[in-house]
């Protein structure tokens, strides 16, 4: 996976390299956020929300693992 990818958003980089199947999910999650209309703030925080727990999820997973 190339370092590109490992970036999610706003100078986030995200150090999965075993797992790409949990960077690809990030990556869509991190979509959805910016595909929702601007004056549509119920949906992006919805879609906000869903990355944010799933970028928690990954990284306490990952803090386990050590």
């Amino acid at each position: 996976m190339c370092d590109a990818a490992r970036r999610v958003a706003g100078g986030l980089i995200v150090r999965l390299d075993t797992d790409e199947d949990a960077m690809s999910r990030l990556i869509a999650l991190r979509e959805a956020v910016h595909n929702v209309p601007l004056d549509d703030v119920a949906a992006w925080k919805n879609a906000r929300a869903r990355w944010n727990a799933e970028w928690m999820r990954l990284r306490d997973e990952r803090e386990n693992q050590k």
